[in-house]
């Protein structure tokens, strides 16, 4: 599995109150986004459209740093995020 170029992923705005935009550039198909807290624990899986732009509701969560994995086939991208 190779990892994703961090060009061909942008999210923002990066702290925020849970609701976070994700661009894919380049990638086919659909990918995989999972949150996972920063002690491996798994909360939320989905999928999304690559080459558009997907906004994601995480407000839910409580406060905390997370990790936001994204997978498609052959690639994965992994990034902190922080809800305020």
């Amino acid at each position: 599995v190779n990892e994703l170029n961090t060009s061909q992923i942008e999210i923002y705005p990066n702290p925020n109150h849970g609701i976070f935009t994700i661009k894919t550039k380049q990638i086919s198909g659909l990918s995989n986004i999972q949150i996972w807290t920063m002690h491996g624990q798994k909360l939320e899986e989905r999928k999304i459209d690559n080459n558009q732009t997907n906004v994601l509701d995480f407000s839910k969560l409580a406060k905390g740093v997370y990790l936001l994995k994204l997978t498609n086939q052959k690639q994965i991208f992994t990034q902190k995020i922080l809800i305020e």
